[in-house]
């Protein structure tokens, strides 16, 4: 009976023990949880994830992602998003619902246009990535504020991927792991312990009174380091019971949608690693089509003042004429970055950009016109030494593109960039508005030399800026930086019927003539870049950046107008 009791402990103690830790490691519920689309969608050429699906845990949400043919996942900004899959059909992924191991994606599907432009060519996306067939992807967000994950075809004009599967740590509890082990445990002891007394009893019996307890001593030796041994079993297996993220939890899809939906937040129009891209590509565009004086390839990455200087740049260019060409564009290091939080299109940014010390810093404006335009470069200014740009950080919450008109300023952006134009054409106009200037001096000294140089002849100089292309920002001081585009014709008139004006030797490869005795136009271009002080602060117009271009020179009538 005695045998009985001990076999019958040692069973059910191995059994309980067995149990126990099976629940924790071979029979251990899966720790991870997916969810997949199973309603049928209609086709559409892209496949939108909100930011509710990749709330369903704290931790990152993988996603697999199967298509038949090659796809880009891209992740941008849900305004950006919408706004640049606008007009065009989709298949929305809003959520997902929690049913035991049968979760669900939440999905619906949007009529449209039936493609959309090819999807790695947007400026919009902080990261994407191109598959050709399946993909897992763990979402990570860069930043703050909502973010989605926008699946499409690689062309755009194919049916986007809606084959995904979602996969988050979901840990799950196994309540009768620890006490089954702990029961077992103490049972396995009991066994043991009524095993040894049972051995020590039938000993005894044979051996007598002194053999007893001879026997019974070495039994309790032994029953004590069996306990030993399995005390520290024990300890190990409890230790081990609990996984160590059984203490994390996940928000519900409701918590998330509040979370998101109650943002008001404005965020900057570009990341920091989304500029860098966006000025690679500029830079690698514009570059490439100055070294090849290729208008149709600039004006895939310009436009405006920028544009216009370089199509002037490349006519001479073409023509063979010996003018030094703009400078190749910079794309980085960044040294400051204008970038609004507005994000209303068209959206403008000016950065200042140096690719060593031993170049000459560039301020750089740059347009995107709507959601699924390229930013363009819009106007490129080589700073002039010694002047000095305000040091902006991306996501400085006080800085703004404002109306050319805006006040708050010791001046205007348009009259500002206005009484620059008087000041360079007449030295004395202005002159109190504006802090030195090597830009201003140089271009005083150029026209003095000019003057001195046609003694017999009259010049009249005509400066207009286009304030469709002036842009302004407002700085977080208060002041404003400007991007202007200056137009300048100097008109050199005989001074008395007969008289004769030599051209320099470029003027007159323009002109077709090294002297003429009928009048002459000379067409430049100045870009610049102004920093205009607010109107509290008080203080002088500064200028930032300034360049010249002469692109043309026409024979016109001696009595042809000059104003």
């Amino acid at each position: 009976m005695r045998y009985l009791a001990a076999v019958l402990a040692l069973v059910l103690g191995g059994v309980a023990l067995f149990v126990g830790i099976a629940q924790q490691t071979i029979w251990a519920p899966s720790q991870t949880a997916t969810a997949t689309i199973t309603q049928s969608l209609d086709k559409a050429p892209v496949t939108l994830i909100r930011p509710d699906v990749q709330a369903i845990s704290k931790e990152p949400v993988d996603f697999t992602i199967t298509s038949d043919n090659p796809f880009v996942a891209a992740l941008g900004r849900t305004g950006d998003v919408d706004a640049w899959v606008k007009g065009s059909a989709y298949n929305e992924l809003t959520g997902i619902e929690k049913n035991g191991k049968d979760n669900s994606i939440t999905a619906a599907h949007h009529d449209g246009a039936a493609s959309v432009p090819a999807p790695a060519s947007s400026d919009l996306w902080v990261a994407q990535q191109e598959s050709q067939g399946q993909m897992v992807h763990q979402w990570t967000v860069p930043d703050d504020g909502p973010w989605t994950l926008l699946l499409a075809s690689k062309d755009g004009k194919g049916d986007a991927p809606v084959n995904v599967q979602v996969s988050w740590a979901d840990p799950q509890e196994t309540p009768w792991a620890v006490p089954l082990i702990v029961i077992g445990s103490i049972l396995l002891l009991i066994g043991l312990g009524l095993l040894g007394w049972a051995i020590s009893k039938a000993r005894a019996v044979k051996s007598g009174a002194t053999s007893s307890k001879t026997v019974l001593k070495r039994t309790r030796a032994k029953v004590a380091a069996t306990s030993s041994a399995t005390a520290a079993i024990l300890a190990m297996a409890v230790s081990g019971a609990v996984p160590a993220n059984a203490s994390s939890t996940s928000p519900s899809p409701s918590e998330s949608a509040a979370q998101s939906s109650g943002d008001s937040k404005a965020y900057p129009i570009v990341m920091p690693q989304q500029l860098d891209t966006i000025l690679e590509k500029v830079a690698t565009a514009v570059n490439d089509s100055d070294k090849a004086n290729d208008d149709k390839l600039l004006k895939t990455r310009a436009g405006g003042a920028a544009q216009s200087l370089r199509e002037y740049a490349n006519s001479l260019s073409r023509r063979q004429y010996q003018t030094e060409k703009p400078a190749a564009i910079q794309a980085g290091p960044v040294r400051s970055a204008v970038v609004p939080t507005d994000g209303a299109f068209p959206r403008k940014i000016m950065v200042v950009t140096q690719a060593s010390t031993n170049d000459t810093p560039q301020v750089l404006t740059l347009q995107q016109a709507n959601a699924r335009a390229p930013y363009l470069l819009m106007n490129a200014v080589p700073m002039i030494g010694g002047a000095e740009f305000p040091g902006i950080a991306i996501g400085d919450q006080n800085v703004a593109a404002i109306s050319n008109d805006a006040d708050g300023l010791v001046a205007k952006p348009n009259d500002a960039v206005n009484a620059l134009a008087a000041q360079l054409s007449v030295a004395r106009a202005n002159r109190d508005k504006f802090e030195s200037s090597t830009f201003i001096d140089e271009t005083h000294s150029y026209q003095d030399e000019l003057f001195k140089a046609g003694k017999d002849a009259r010049f009249f100089i005509k400066r207009t800026a286009d304030p469709k292309i002036t842009t302004s920002f407002r700085t977080p001081d208060g002041g404003a930086v400007v991007s202007a585009y200056i137009s300048t014709t100097t008109m050199v008139r005989p001074r008395v019927a007969g008289s004769t004006v030599t051209l320099d030797a470029q003027t007159a490869r323009m002109a077709g003539k090294s002297t003429t005795k009928d009048g002459l136009n000379i067409n430049s271009v100045e870009p610049v870049v102004l920093y205009i002080p607010s109107a509290e602060a008080g203080g002088k117009i500064r200028v930032i950046g300034g360049s010249v271009l002469q692109y043309e020179a026409n024979i016109v009538s001696r009595t042809a107008p000059t104003d």
